[in-house]
């Protein structure tokens, strides 16, 4: 039996707000058909919400992937190995060395 992929939240909480934003604009439909919602209205909120909702799905996907990479950096990052989890710039050797002649 093959373990279940977990789906990434970037995918789940953008699926709910657009089936909510389907629903809304479901249930507010009556009242832009008997003209007492402008078509301006009606339409643009239903665009900036959509607008929203992409711009929340790919924070939340560069979220994720940002989290896994420093779980897959401090994986990699050994107590008492040489790799330093802090990114050291100076690879010379010469940490705050003074005599730079």
């Amino acid at each position: 039996m093959m373990p279940r992929k977990r789906i990434p939240r970037s995918t789940i909480v953008p699926v709910l707000l657009l089936v909510y934003l389907g629903v809304m604009a479901y249930i507010g439909w009556p009242e832009y058909a008997a003209g007492h919602t402008s078509a301006l209205y009606y339409y643009g909120i239903i665009v900036v919400t959509l607008v929203c909702i992409v711009l929340l799905h790919f924070s939340l996907k560069r979220r994720d992937r940002l989290r896994r990479e420093r779980q897959n950096l401090s994986a990699n990052c050994k107590p008492g190995s040489d790799n330093s989890a802090a990114g050291d710039k100076n690879t010379d050797g010469n940490a705050g060395s003074e005599n730079q002649g």
